[in-house]
């Protein structure tokens, strides 16, 4: 009995260290916005903008899995931004169980966001930007649907 109560009492405590030791977001800045594009490349780029703290956000999210899926991997690329109020370990471990298909980082609601998402953009959430290789960047704000995701991507 006490064998199972010493096993039982490392399994949650090694639970907690290893809480302790998660890594927060890293920033969304000037080094990881700069997108290369391959020269002669057809790549696809989806940069979302959005917040935990976001009801339409959040039913939003698993609409990029499913565009993963549908889209090619060598045309398409995804990039996840959180507007959260805070970086904190909490929402790394939220967002890391949501197996997003991309690459996730952090922007400061307070950070000057509107000209670094999209000259045009308003500050709404969810917002996205779809890079094209040879085109203009497309501002989308608010919610939308795979198919609506789809209409614009092919």
């Amino acid at each position: 009995m006490k064998l199972i109560l010493v096993i039982t009492l490392f399994f949650f405590i090694s639970l907690g260290v290893s809480n302790c030791f998660a890594q927060k977001l890293p920033i969304w800045d000037d080094v990881s916005r700069s997108f290369e594009i391959k020269k002669g490349s057809q790549e696809v780029i989806l940069v979302h903008y959005f917040a935990t703290w976001c009801a339409p956000c959040m039913k939003e999210l698993p609409v990029f899995d499913s565009l993963r899926k549908v889209l090619s991997t060598d045309n398409a690329q995804f990039v996840f931004i959180s507007m959260d109020i805070k970086n904190t370990r909490k929402l790394a471990k939220t967002l890391s169980n949501l197996r997003l298909p991309g690459k996730v980082f952090y922007l400061s609601p307070t950070s000057d966001s509107n000209k670094i998402i999209h000259p045009n953009a308003s500050g709404a959430l969810p917002t996205t930007v779809i890079y094209y290789p040879l085109g203009v960047p497309i501002l989308i704000e608010g919610k939308m649907t795979m198919s609506e995701y789809l209409k614009i991507l092919r």
